[in-house]
């Protein structure tokens, strides 16, 4: 099952993990690293995605939609060298 970008945010709303009353940013990605650990971390992997993927930033994650249509969600702690061109 597929999740939408909605429901993940409205879940993480629901356990403390930030507000479901939207994003603090949003656009089209033109740059940035996304980690599978935190970036203090001694090893992770590097994740990267299409410049245009939408992102939305949320207080304490950054949701990325991939073109495929796929949410990913990252802690901020994850993410580095954030660029977004805004909506």
């Amino acid at each position: 099952m597929r999740a939408t970008t909605a429901s993940i945010v409205a879940l993480l709303g629901l356990i403390g993990c930030g507000s479901a009353s939207g994003p603090l940013m949003s656009g089209k990605l033109v740059a940035g690293s996304f980690c599978t650990k935190p970036l203090t971390a001694t090893s992770y992997e590097l994740v990267s995605y299409a410049a245009g993927s939408r992102v939305e930033v949320y207080e304490g994650f950054v949701v990325v939609i991939a073109s495929d249509g796929l949410s990913h969600v990252y802690p901020q702690s994850n993410v580095s060298g954030l660029v977004i061109r805004r909506d």
